[in-house]
């Protein structure tokens, strides 16, 4: 029982002191594609990368990438001229070409090497040239509240280990709780124990057992003294320890940009020369 009791709060302790790694990096480049909508019809997102000790050859190196895997998929030949900012490329087979646009790009430095990941919107065949809705990536800090010493001896008054929990020390809760929890439990089946041994002692005598009813009985004694112990230490330190604040967290998520059309009416006043009548109109301004 008391193993079992200390296996399950060590296993409960893992999963709550376990925090996720966060990154900043945009969701695509874990494979978080952004919302496609109805332009799913007009083409599909891909994710390259290119390696290289500069930008610009780690820019060029991610589109041949992105092209030598588009001609396997298709089963054609590419030839691929590419320059900062623009790419051509050449199919050779049937004097067609493949059009993307660069929606995103990020670049990094990875152990002396520049990495360029591109975010690439690959026209279909036939396509109109209809492009995926806007986005850009919000990015948003987790910030952690103090625990007040009031709420956390409260937590621990009613349940041993929940102050130190409260106040975020989850691994170290979970070892007071199991402490505790294991001794009580311990304490209880040493009590049990001694009562059934005692019972079969006033009616039979002594039955020659190598733990007698004595040895029970102060087994189930020591057991509560150390739940006891345990109860009154995990009370104290919840209330005296510090509030944890775990490494700064970011979520990552997108954000649609709708561009809708905007019509904006406003007067305007002109004056032809010093001394005229002024010229009242109106301006009309359509954006798109």
């Amino acid at each position: 029982m008391i193993r079992l009791c200390i296996a399950i709060a060590v296993f409960l302790c893992g999963l709550l002191s376990a925090h996720p790694v966060w990154s900043a990096d945009p969701p695509w480049m874990d494979g978080e594609l952004p919302f496609v909508g109805s332009a799913a019809s007009e083409g599909y997102y891909v994710v390259a990368k290119g390696t290289s000790t500069s930008a610009s050859a780690a820019y060029d190196a991610a589109i041949r990438d992105f092209m030598k895997d588009n001609s396997f998929a298709s089963g054609v030949r590419t030839l691929v001229t590419s320059e900062e900012g623009r790419s051509d490329v050449h199919i050779i087979s049937n004097e067609n070409q493949v059009k993307f646009e660069v929606i995103d790009r990020v670049e990094k430095n990875e152990r002396g090497l520049t990495s360029v990941y591109l975010l690439l919107w690959v026209l279909r065949e036939n396509s109109n040239g209809m492009l995926p809705p806007r986005f850009q990536v919000k990015y948003e800090r987790i910030t952690y509240s103090s625990r007040s010493d009031g709420g956390a001896f409260l937590c621990s008054f009613f349940v041993p280990g929940l102050g130190q929990m409260y106040k975020r020390h989850y691994l170290r809760g979970g070892l007071y709780m199991a402490g505790t929890l294991g001794a009580l439990s311990g304490a209880v089946a040493c009590n049990l124990k001694y009562k059934k041994i005692r019972a079969a002692e006033q009616e039979l005598g002594p039955l020659g057992l190598f733990w007698t009813s004595k040895g029970w009985r102060n087994a189930t004694i020591l057991g509560y003294a150390l739940a006891g112990a345990f109860y009154v230490v995990q009370l104290v330190d919840a209330t005296v320890c510090d509030t944890y604040y775990p490494p700064e967290r970011v979520t990552r998520s997108y954000e649609y940009v709708a561009k809708l059309p905007s019509l904006n009416l406003a007067p305007w006043l002109a004056l032809e020369e010093v001394g005229t009548q002024p010229v009242l109109g109106a301006q009309l301004r359509i954006s798109f």
